[in-house]
């Protein structure tokens, strides 16, 4: 497997202190690689037109036998907004949560769900406003508030309902921040008292598969990936160690491109073990309920650039945490760990929805980012 240096640059402590001069970028050509003279047929100019009309038509053709997707079978934003969305199978169920809705709690934990916003016309969904002194649940969420939302899946599944048989032998694979310690590249003393390694690339061989073999454990059917909050522990620390001043912050420039580049490597990491044909999702942040030392405001910054990366990459999000923004009477620990209750039971209905997809033949790669 290929080292780390491949995929990411280490973050050095002076570069903290403002961006990197500006390099030069001219090109220097070894005299093996110059190009013929002016007067020759195949001029500068004309091989970058030959060269850039030979990638246009690679491009094309790839498009066209394919679908707009990478080498992975993952459709980017972009793509869509070129060439719209591929063919996908009738049976391939809707995405709710990639939908504006709001969450219905009910009287339970297991009546957790989101519930998106119907598409009809408004005038259409008139309800006169109730003047009961007492709100019941059904009165705030008629049942036809019900239609476009996830079926309730771990509901199902506590249940032994046989309609869940499609979850049987399969395996969604989290690789997040309370398995790892964030991105951090080194097994820096200053940072963590956990088991060595830090790093993914060791924790994972070290830790992760080893567990799964002992568990007869093969290959997942889905993936599902974060890292926020550990990220933001590393950088406070590193700052303390190395008196950087700006350790209550927000993140800099270079922090975040460093931070960028770990999660390609862990990205790229993941394919590596398991091939390009497993899904792949990024779970998204949820608030902090405490705000000292800028924590949200430096959560906020890594999980927009980790949406940014996954429209690049095609990877899908998985937005548990933004649904619950304003719970925060659910946390043990008044900052940012949630007992169990309505949030998991919400977690476990997305979970399985998106394994449900991920398995059936076609639907990931037709439903990507809109639905």
């Amino acid at each position: 497997m290929a080292s780390d240096a491949e995929y990411y640059t280490p973050l050095n402590a002076e570069d903290d202190q403002g961006l990197r001069n500006d390099q030069d970028d001219s090109l220097q050509y070894p005299p093996h690689a110059r190009f013929a003279s002016s007067e020759g047929f195949f001029t500068r100019k004309r091989i970058y037109a030959l060269s850039a009309l030979l990638v246009a038509f690679a491009m094309v053709t790839s498009l066209l036998m394919f679908g707009p997707s990478d080498p992975a079978g993952y459709v980017s934003d972009t793509m869509y907004s070129a060439f719209g969305k591929p063919h996908c199978p009738s049976d391939c169920p809707t995405d709710p949560f990639v939908k504006s809705g709001l969450m219905y709690y009910g009287q339970y934990p297991n009546d957790t769900r989101w519930v998106p916003f119907p598409h009809e016309p408004m005038d259409a969904l008139q309800h006169p406003l109730s003047s009961e002194t007492t709100i019941s649940y059904d009165t705030i969420f008629p049942p036809e508030a019900f239609v476009s939302a996830c079926p309730q899946y771990m509901k199902m599944m506590s249940e032994g309902s046989e309609d869940m048989y499609w979850t049987q032998g399969k395996t969604v694979l989290f690789i997040v921040n309370w398995f790892l310690l964030g991105m951090v590249d080194g097994d820096y003393d200053w940072f963590a008292t956990e088991a060595k390694p830090f790093n993914f690339e060791g924790r994972i061989q070290k830790f992760m598969l080893p567990m799964m073999k002992e568990e007869n454990l093969g290959n997942p059917d889905l993936i599902i990936e974060t890292s926020l909050f550990w990220d933001d522990s590393f950088f406070q620390k590193r700052a303390r160690h190395y008196n950087i001043t700006h350790q209550d912050s927000p993140f800099t420039y270079t922090e975040l491109v460093w931070h960028r580049s770990r999660v390609h490597a862990l990205i790229h990491y993941t394919r590596q073990l398991y091939g390009t044909k497993i899904p792949i999702m990024f779970r998204t942040r949820h608030f902090r309920h405490d705000n000292s030392w800028n924590h949200i405001w430096r959560i906020f910054q890594l999980d927009q650039s980790i949406r940014a990366i996954g429209e690049e990459l095609g990877i899908k999000l998985f937005t548990w945490g933004g649904k619950l923004e304003g719970y925060t009477n659910e946390f043990y620990d008044n900052d940012q760990h949630f007992k169990k209750g309505p949030v998991t039971w919400l977690f476990g209905d997305m979970m399985l929805f998106y394994l449900k997809r991920a398995i059936m033949p076609g639907c990931w790669q037709c439903h990507q980012w809109r639905d």
